[in-house]
């Protein structure tokens, strides 16, 4: 073979040899960055979970073990937390047997929202934290309601005099929130009926969530009227029913 033939084949194998290199650099590269950011995006989304669940264990001790306040602390990087949309929940009852309600309660419940950049958002409402994404929702945290066949125990937690604005950033966010005292809107302690309706474009992580009680309430009955409402019946020997007003402010 001429030299210079041989010279040419030389130098065309090591441009092939370099090119095959570089591209493999690139393609390790582009794919190590998208696991980072995945990685990175994972990570935030789980950092928010365990933030709104020590919000939600700060809101319980401000209702239910009377804390006249509590603050926590969020990080909201490339994230912002506001307050969502009204949750719909309806509480109604009668004495079993009779045609005529002896309580029915509507509350408008507005979620507080941690949403990320990701599509995904993590929601404090009324007690349960949901995790929502494009693939649908799950509960994190069931509300605490006392769902039994010998006893039924409703608070229905209600944010009030809330900064609807929200706070983004890439800093710690502070929510504090100050309690109003509990109101007892319903204490009956014989037999009753108990309806409750949740309209919630979540409606049916609601119904799964009240369906589990079976075990604890063997009368229990859940249907979907409309796709985002869900209506629950079930019988109870007491029913209490509790309104649990909170204030709560970003700094």
């Amino acid at each position: 073979m001429p030299e210079s033939t041989r010279a040419a084949s030389e130098v065309l194998g090591f441009a092939l040899i370099f090119a095959v290199i570089v591209l493999s650099v690139a393609l390790v590269t582009v794919a190590g960055y998208q696991g980072l950011d995945a990685s990175r995006d994972a990570e935030r989304v789980n950092n928010a979970e365990r933030g709104v669940d020590i919000l939600a264990d700060n809101i319980d001790d401000v209702v239910r073990a009377g804390a006249p306040s509590r603050t926590t602390e969020l990080r909201v990087s490339d994230a912002d937390i506001s307050v969502g949309e009204p949750v719909s929940i309806r509480v109604s009852g009668r004495p079993v047997g009779s045609a005529t309600d002896t309580f029915d309660h509507q509350f408008d419940v507005r979620p507080l929202v941690y949403e990320a950049d990701t599509d995904a958002s993590v929601v404090y409402v009324t007690g349960a934290v949901l995790r929502t994404d494009r693939s649908g929702a799950i509960l994190l945290r069931d509300p605490g309601f006392v769902v039994a066949a010998n006893e039924t125990v409703l608070t229905v937690v209600e944010p009030r005099s809330v900064d609807t604005s929200g706070v983004g950033g890439s800093g710690p966010v502070h929510v504090r929130v100050t309690g109003d005292d509990p109101v007892v809107l319903v204490a009956e302690s014989t037999p009753h009926e108990v309806t409750v309706e949740i309209t919630s474009p979540d409606a049916y992580v609601w119904k799964r969530y009240f369906e589990a009680q079976a075990s604890e309430t063997p009368s229990m009955t859940c249907s979907r009227p409309a796709s985002d409402t869900v209506t629950c019946h079930w019988v109870t020997d007491r029913v209490a029913v509790t309104s649990a007003g909170v204030e709560v402010r970003f700094d």
